[in-house]
């Protein structure tokens, strides 16, 4: 069996999630399959020209008949996409579909039937107002993606447009990453739904030996949707030895540091590298995860539960799948996340066979996402599109 991985990654100033997921998931199937069976095709925002992208937008004849040629030279059989948006186009369905290649596409977000990608507008978390829209007017007119009108109205136009040439009827399977987003596409009674199967992403499987825990630890981008605004306002009302410490960046990043610096109990790190990122996850108490949005995964809160860190998290989305309350972490309403956290503080400080409990639960809540059982699961979802009697 021959896989072809094809991604659109961000800018390098800006890592997604989907990016990270893409590189995992290549190496652990360069390990499973050989490095001989797994292709890939990717481009960069990087690389991206705002003034050809105007045109090139709509349908990337360049792009299809690249991956058509490198599917048929190396009889591929299955094509799996992440992300194609905005330089590859939905084209490269139709590509891999006329060579002879399978189809799977990853839904890391919701952007086929809404420009924000997380059915969310500001001040409405839950928001569907263009699932059954060809064109996503409300979108456009509140600037849905990436807080621009003329940007919405752009990718507006060209998912308008995608969904006339029937471009996700070229797939073959979908992967859906959580029971969460399963039910979120029945909501909005998409007919995907039908050839979707759930594959979660995997986290690291190492865990780092902590030597002492001290301090709380929020891990992601510093922007409204998740919850930051939130979490500082309930940490100005906490005593002072409760330690915060903030990674990340983001669009609200530079606000924050000059609302919040005078804090001696707030420490903004910024950006880190990966590995010191896991690392400060296996030295917290506790990993907080505050978002407003139901996400489709969520792999802060799976990475912090795998290196033994009980998570506290508002009761949306993923996390009321992930976090058990008082099994391997809290959940509370975000009104509540001060008392949460002075609950959670007692346990560590004056029950620590408890909260040794809570941590060893962690690790092992998190064992179905492992890397082997996931790449496992992932190789017999590929199988069951090629029938062994056909496979090349």
């Amino acid at each position: 069996m021959k896989i072809l991985l094809v991604h659109n990654f961000y800018q390098s100033t800006h890592v997604g999630g989907e990016d990270l997921v893409f590189e995992q998931e290549k190496n652990a199937l360069i390990n499973a399959l050989g490095s001989e069976n797994i292709f890939t095709y990717t481009v960069s925002n990087d690389q991206l020209s705002k003034f050809k992208l105007i045109f090139t937008i709509w349908h990337s004849f360049y792009h299809a008949k690249q991956i058509y040629a490198l599917i048929k030279k190396n009889n591929i059989n299955i094509m799996h996409v992440h992300n194609y948006f905005p330089m590859l186009t939905p084209p490269i369905f139709k590509a891999a579909n006329k060579a002879g290649a399978k189809v799977v596409y990853t839904l890391h977000n919701y952007r086929e039937w809404c420009l924000s990608g997380l059915f969310y507008r500001e001040n409405k978390p839950e928001c569907y107002d263009c699932a059954k829209l060809k064109l996503p007017i409300p979108g456009i007119k509140h600037g849905c993606y990436r807080g621009s009108k003329i940007q919405s109205l752009l990718a507006g136009l060209a998912y308008f447009y995608y969904k006339f040439t029937h471009h996700l009827s070229y797939v073959d399977k979908f992967f859906v990453l959580s029971e969460t987003q399963k039910q979120m596409l029945q909501k909005i009674q998409t007919p995907i739904i039908l050839k979707s199967e759930l594959k979660p992403s995997f986290v690291e499987s190492k865990k780092i030996k902590a030597s002492i825990r001290k301090n709380y630890l929020y891990v992601g981008r510093l922007e409204k949707i998740k919850g930051i605004e939130i979490l500082l306002a309930a940490w100005e009302k906490l005593d002072s030895s409760f330690i915060l410490e903030i990674i990340g960046s983001g669009p609200n990043q530079a606000l924050l540091k000059q609302e919040y610096n005078q804090n001696n109990h707030i420490i903004f790190l910024d950006k880190l590298p990966r590995a010191k990122v896991l690392e400060k996850m296996s030295q917290a108490k506790y990993v907080i995860h505050p978002g407003i949005v139901e996400e489709t995964q969520g792999l802060t809160i799976l990475e912090s539960l795998a290196q033994g860190t009980p998570v506290i998290g508002f009761r949306i989305g993923t996390r009321k799948e992930y976090i058990q309350e008082g099994h391997n972490g809290f959940l509370c309403e975000p009104q509540n996340l001060g008392a949460t956290i002075i609950k959670a503080e007692e346990i560590f400080v004056h029950d620590p066979e408890f909260y040794q409990k809570l941590s060893e639960q962690a690790v092992l809540s998190v064992q179905d996402f492992m890397p082997n059982k996931i790449t496992l699961k992932q190789i017999e979802l590929y199988n069951e599109l090629i029938p062994h009697s056909l496979e090349r």
